[in-house]
């Protein structure tokens, strides 16, 4: 990385920090069972699969009973949906979202009352035949058999009350990080495949971007004026409305009249023009109206092919910016202007050479090469402007 000032350039080391933060939120029936629990722990010691007690197996039965009777004639499980009889199994994100307070409270007594009778927990099926009860719904055994192995952590047939809270703990809070994610998603929205008449790999897809008319706080940006542009090597060069509808197409020449590859291509939103690079070892600029999309001028006479740029100016003073460049030789050059680029560059000559600019014999221009920063090719350059570096 390298600082970037008016009297010099330096190469400077970024203070690099990352900081995470999260927050767990807990539904609240959830919240008050754990208020009124002991601290969730994992049993540590086997405990038998079977209630110690006549008391708690006449307790379940009784819930078994209720539970079958909401058999229909057909000996199938029902519930009601929009007026109708279906058979219905809800799917393991329903038996969560549908415990209240009081179907926690209902459940909790349960696990209490084998606890209460040595019966240390709940088995595979006890645990079926509670939930059924709490749930007044009809439950999938399947989907039940799922849950109780996962609650079921230290796998020894059984589960108590606080290995139920550490499931239902870690349920909530992965559904609490799914919503975090999805409304921290930069695209929610699913990507679209647009057919184009590039015929080669596109080297640039970049935003011009429209400002309204400047006042006293500065430049706003007009989005219902801003393109999309699309410029492929072998010279085909769109212009896209902000719905991504083609509005103009064309295919960028040669100047010599052979055939060349352009390498990249950034826009000058502070006069409405493109500059691209080619093999040509020059930089063109392109004026973009309504209507004509117009060599104007380029930088001729590079000593190696730039491969990689970047623009940025002043929103608030737009005659000042910058144009960087890195080219096959592993250089860095850097264009400061004090003058909108459509102004200096075309007035001076139509066609600037590099050794003019780096001599300084352009006005409002001055550019700054920065020999053999990499070992080879340039493949990325960037500048920062609040931090004035690249």
């Amino acid at each position: 990385m390298w600082s970037l000032k008016p009297s010099n350039i330096h190469p400077t080391i970024p203070n690099l920090s990352n900081g995470v933060s999260s927050n767990t939120r807990l539904h609240p029936s959830m919240s008050n069972a754990l208020a009124g629990s002991k601290s969730t722990k994992l049993k540590s010691n086997l405990k038998p699969n079977v209630c110690g007690s006549e008391r708690f197996q006449s307790k379940l039965t009784l819930a078994s009973k209720t539970s079958k009777s909401r058999c229909g004639k057909d000996g199938k499980k029902h519930m009601k949906v929009n007026g109708k009889g279906v058979v219905h199994s809800p799917s393991l994100k329903r038996l969560d979202e549908d415990l209240d307070d009081h179907n926690l409270k209902e459940l909790e007594e349960i696990f209490k009352e084998a606890a209460r009778d040595d019966a240390g927990g709940l088995d595979m099926h006890q645990f079926r035949i509670a939930m059924k009860k709490t749930m007044k719904d009809y439950v999938d055994d399947q989907e039940l058999d799922t849950i109780f192995m996962k609650v079921d952590t230290n796998c020894d047939g059984t589960v108590d009350w606080d290995e139920y809270l550490s499931y239902m703990l870690l349920e909530y809070q992965k559904k609490e990080n799914m919503k975090s994610s999805e409304q921290d998603r930069p695209f929610p929205n699913p990507m679209l495949e647009k057919q184009s008449n590039h015929l080669e790999s596109i080297c640039r897809i970049t935003m011009l971007t429209a400002y309204s008319r400047q006042n006293t706080t500065g430049a706003e940006i007009d989005d219902s004026s801003c393109r999309y542009l699309t410029l492929s090597k072998e010279g085909t060069f769109n212009i896209w409305s902000i719905d991504w509808v083609l509005q103009k197409s064309t295919t960028l020449e040669s100047s010599v009249g052979k055939y060349v590859l352009l390498t990249d291509m950034v826009c000058l939103s502070n006069c409405n023009c493109v500059a691209v690079a080619s093999t040509e070892y020059e930089i063109s600029f392109y004026s973009l109206t309504s209507s004509l999309i117009q060599k104007k001028f380029q930088i001729i006479g590079l000593e190696h092919c730039a491969l990689t740029m970047d623009f940025s100016f002043e929103v608030a003073d737009q005659r000042k910016s910058i144009l960087l460049w890195g080219d096959s030789n592993g250089c860095i050059y850097v264009m400061r202007m004090y003058e909108k680029p459509n102004i200096c560059l075309y007035t001076s000559s139509s066609q600037p050479t590099i050794s003019s600019l780096l001599k300084g014999n352009v006005p409002n221009v001055i550019v700054t090469k920065i020999p053999r920063v990499h070992p080879t090719w340039v493949q990325q350059v960037r500048y920062y402007v609040s931090k004035q570096v690249f």
